[in-house]
């Protein structure tokens, strides 16, 4: 009889089993279009046999579980996978948008307007007296200007929309965090009842797919079984969620988790860095010193060292100033002080020359080799007996003349006019060489007696070097070099290399004059290989021709009516120093008489007059010699030397490489005149110093200021749109500032040296646009000379004649120089004009655009295969479901015709068995 009860139990088993199979292909049916969704199996085991006698028998089965149909391989595969197509997808948006924000590049805007500015100076050109064609270029110059701010300012607001969009990506990550802690606890507490949570495991699994596709999180590997019982997610190694969610005494806020936090990123308008909780830290470490802008191609390893710590020192700070020379009062014929002369066009009287050249030798000056001559620079008596040079670092400046007396057959040697006594400064020769003989090393000890040099000398190749000495106020100057008497410093190799050009002035000159025929000389057409034209240089033939060789000359009126000239650097730094040589082609005699008399030599202290004009309205002279130095910006990054014109930059200029206790590695760039990236995708603003020396020169035991390149998050939907904000939004902006420099610092240049019409065919030295000191956001910087608008017969647009007036009224060709700019290549290396430039902006964006969609089309067919593979695990296919009901509703069939068939034997045995 048990026997026969136990078939009931392996039926009722049975039906147990097909109930529990229908209900479930019916619940895979119910969710087969449900995002995430894992179709549920029954899975059933035969129940233990039942031994009667020497049978045994079976007992039926039982249903162990339902469990979700998953291969945690691929689930692995496509987390992995799926961070890398959030990545690709949104930088493809953000790129489309930015091409948005910048509007049809190909019409009607910046392009555009470039064309007609050129077009219109061609037609003012042609006809320069006519009003309406200057009215055109200044109207098309105000037009390319607000073209330019217009695509500067939408960037700009575009970067702000990632911002926003950024701290709501983070507000959805961090909400995900919770949730998936909450659903963690919820399966923990059901499992532990021994219930089956699949459609919590499929929801969790959902919400990790979409954090790991905004934040690129990876799920750790002991998720895939969880054997210690944890869920875990993390974000390179650091976890945001490990187990079920812990609540804080009020239960309001899980403290078990790890939530991304934005962290504002000081020198990035404060736009959010994501960082993750309990990890934060400070880009830079001290913000007295510097703040910064991390981009995302920080990351890059080769430009990322000592585990994302870079050692920023500052030197020195930029202080932004431009070259300024004048203002010294000077004595003309019969005792009249040049500063009473309160007529800019009247005649002076006085005749002469002087030289001007912009320009300098380098943080380090390496002479030639004189080996095969013994070291044997200049004989006495066979190549002159006269020289003199000078030497200007900082606010140093030095003369010093070497003259041979061939009497005693001795150099001596004098020093800004003054003889010292110092025993190297009397040169004896014929006893242990040639008489006559002046050697390297004979003038390498002269140097070596200034304190603010420092001396190197090779004995073998016979060669010095000459360098700032390694004191606070020098160290890390800018060397100007210039020969004065002779050619001295020339011949070694030590000297300058920009042109110099002589300006001869005659006594009919007058201020204005003299200043015009300053400005004219970059006009090349003035100059010629023989010194034959306007102007002679030195070398023969070689004009200023980049607004980095040349200078302005204004004439400024002093608040008590008199005039005086002005000169000033096109441009801003302190490798632009501009340096006044005495006249008969630049060194010949050494006579500085004409530029004291004009202000550019102070006649008491026989130096150069650097000054700043005064900016107070109430000063009593427009002269401020308080600071009239230009000082770079002096940092060290990473042992690395830079100089900056500026102290907001992405580039700077490198010369040389020290180890940790300040001894030279190497030089890289001793002129300090290569641009490039101090340090790979890293933007600095310096605020203050913290030096690495200390005033003698040795090292100062300041700790570094440290510039920390620790991107916690580096895929994923948050990555893409924070590279986007920093790296492609700021790299077309770097293209913008290009731009607007370029056309500043070149038209400048040019319209500086040409003549206005009308009352102001007399007039030159006028700005075009209004100066910019840097590169550096010069594209929110660029605007017209407001005099310009005042007064429109300012716009230069004939040449000067080369002695101090205008070649005419119907002269065009300063205009036509400026209407050429569009073909001079500029640009990369100077490979590219400024029409070729724009479109590298365009091209890039474009190419940036193609990769975009490119990796897009390509990531999302690696996702589609691995979901392809997924949903042949996990997906529901509603007609094997309907074959998995008809076949259970069978089976229940089956088993029904069974358990009837034993109800009717239990039947006939309890009711009929004994029965008559």
């Amino acid at each position: 009889m048990g026997n026969m009860f136990a078939g009931l139990a392996s039926g009722n088993s049975a039906l147990s089993y097909y109930r529990a199979g229908i209900e479930t292909a019916g619940h895979n049916i119910a969710n087969s279009g449900v995002d995430g969704f894992s179709r549920q199996r029954v899975n059933t085991s035969t129940a233990p046999a039942v031994s009667a006698g020497s049978l045994t028998m079976g007992n039926g089965m039982t249903v162990d579980s339902i469990t979700r149909i998953r291969n945690l391989f691929l689930d692995a595969q496509y987390r992995t996978q799926v961070s890398t197509l959030g990545y690709w997808e949104t930088r493809a948006e953000s790129i489309k948008n930015i091409e948005t924000y910048t509007g049809q590049l190909e019409q009607g805007t910046l392009q555009t307007t470039i064309d007609s500015f050129w077009t219109a100076l061609e037609n003012l050109h042609i006809d320069p007296s006519l009003e309406t064609a200057r009215y055109v270029t200044l109207s098309s110059t105000t037009s390319m200007i607000s073209a330019l701010s217009s695509l500067r300012n939408n960037i700009d607001l575009y970067r702000t929309d990632l911002n926003e969009q950024i701290i709501d990506m983070v507000k959805e990550a961090n909400g995900l965090i919770d949730d998936i802690a909450v659903l963690c606890g919820k399966i923990s507490e059901a499992q532990n009842k021994g219930e089956n949570p699949n459609d919590l495991l499929d929801k969790r699994d959902l919400l990790a797919e979409r954090l790991c596709k905004l934040t690129g999180a990876t799920v750790g590997s002991p998720s895939l079984d969880e054997t210690d019982g944890d869920y875990k997610i993390d974000i390179n190694g650091k976890l945001l969620v490990q187990g079920g969610a812990q609540y804080n005494c009020d239960g309001t806020k899980i403290k078990n988790v790890r939530h991304l936090v934005l962290v504002p990123m000081v020198g990035n308008t404060n736009y959010y860095d994501v960082q993750l909780e309990y990890n934060q830290y400070d880009h830079v470490s001290n913000y007295s010193v510097a703040t910064a802008v991390i981009e995302r191609g920080a990351t890059n390893p080769e430009g990322c060292g000592k585990n994302g710590l870079h050692e920023l020192f500052v030197e020195r700070l930029a202080n932004g100033k431009t070259w300024t020379v004048g203002g010294a009062k000077g004595t003309i014929a019969g005792g009249e002080r040049l500063d009473t002369i309160y007529d800019k066009n009247a005649s002076l009287g006085i005749s002469g020359s002087f030289s001007l050249e912009v320009g300098s030798a380098g943080v380090k000056a390496t002479s030639s080799a004189y080996k095969d001559t013994n070291g044997v620079v200049k004989n006495g008596l066979t190549d002159g007996n006269d020289y003199e040079f000078r030497i200007a670092a900082g606010d140093f400046e030095t003369y010093v003349r070497f003259h041979y007396n061939d009497q005693d057959k001795k150099w001596y040697v004098t020093r800004d006019g003054r003889e010292t006594g110092l025993p190297a400064d009397t040169i004896d020769t014929g006893s242990g060489g040639k008489e006559g003989d002046l050697t390297l090393e004979d003038i390498r000890n002269v140097l070596a007696e200034y304190p603010q040099l420092y001396m190197s000398f090779d004995d073998g190749a016979q060669k010095m070097d000459i360098e700032a000495a390694n004191t606070e106020a020098m160290r890390g100057h800018i060397l100007s070099i210039t020969d004065i008497r002779g050619t001295l410093a020339q011949d070694l190799g030590i000297g300058n290399e920009n042109p110099a050009v002589e300006i001869t002035v005659t006594t009919d000159d007058s201020l204005a004059t003299i200043a015009n025929k300053i400005n004219a000389a970059y006009q090349t057409s003035l100059v010629s290989k023989d010194n034959s034209a306007a102007y002679a240089t030195n070398p023969p033939g070689t004009a200023p021709d980049g607004a980095e060789e040349w200078l302005r000359a204004n004439v400024i009126q002093e608040p008590n009516g008199s005039y005086y000239i002005v000169l000033t650097s096109d441009v801003s730094g302190e490798a632009n120093r501009i340096n006044v040589l005495p006249g008969s082609v630049c060194g010949a005699n050494g006579d500085f008489s004409v530029a004291k008399l004009l202000g550019f030599i102070d006649s008491t202290q026989n130096s150069t007059s650097y000054m700043q004009l005064s900016t107070d309205s109430k000063a009593a002279t427009t002269v401020d010699k308080s600071d009239p130095y230009v000082n770079d910006a002096y940092f060290i990054y990473d042992g690395k030397h830079f100089l900056s014109e500026s102290n907001s930059f992405k580039d700077a200029r490198i010369f040389k490489t020290t180890d940790k206790l300040g001894n030279l590695v190497s030089w890289d760039n001793p002129a300090a005149d290569e641009l490039g990236r101090f340090g790979t995708g890293v933007r600095l603003n310096l605020m203050g110093l913290n030096h690495f020396y200390d005033p003698w020169g040795l090292t100062s035991g300041n700790s570094a200021t440290l510039v920390k390149v620790e991107p916690h998050l580096t895929n994923g939907e948050i990555y893409a749109a924070l590279e986007t904000r920093d790296d492609v939004a700021l790299g077309m902006v770097d293209y913008l500032d290009n731009l607007a420099y370029e056309m500043m610092k070149e038209t400048n240049a040019i319209h500086y040296s040409g003549h206005g019409i009308g009352d102001n065919i007399t007039t030159t030295g006028t700005a075009y646009f209004d100066h910019i000191n840097a590169r550096y956001g010069a594209s929110r910087k660029l605007s017209v000379n407001d005099a310009l608008s005042g007064d429109l017969s300012l716009i230069a647009s004939g040449a000067g004649d080369g002695k101090g007036y205008s070649k005419g009224v119907g002269d065009g060709d300063t205009t036509l120089r400026m209407a050429q700019l569009k073909q001079v290549k500029t640009f990369v290396g100077d490979t590219a004009d400024f029409g070729e430039y724009f479109q590298l902006f365009v091209g890039d964006l474009g190419i940036k655009g193609y990769e975009a969609n490119y990796m897009l089309d390509a990531q999302q067919g690696v996702c589609d295969q691995i979901q392809s593979q997924r949903d042949a695990v996990m997906g529901v296919s509603t007609d094997e479901e309907m074959l998995d009901i008809i076949r259970f509703q069978q089976g229940v069939g089956a088993m029904s015709r069974y358990m009837t068939a034993l109800d009717d034997m239990l039947d006939r045995v309890i009711n009929g068995m004994g029965a008559s």
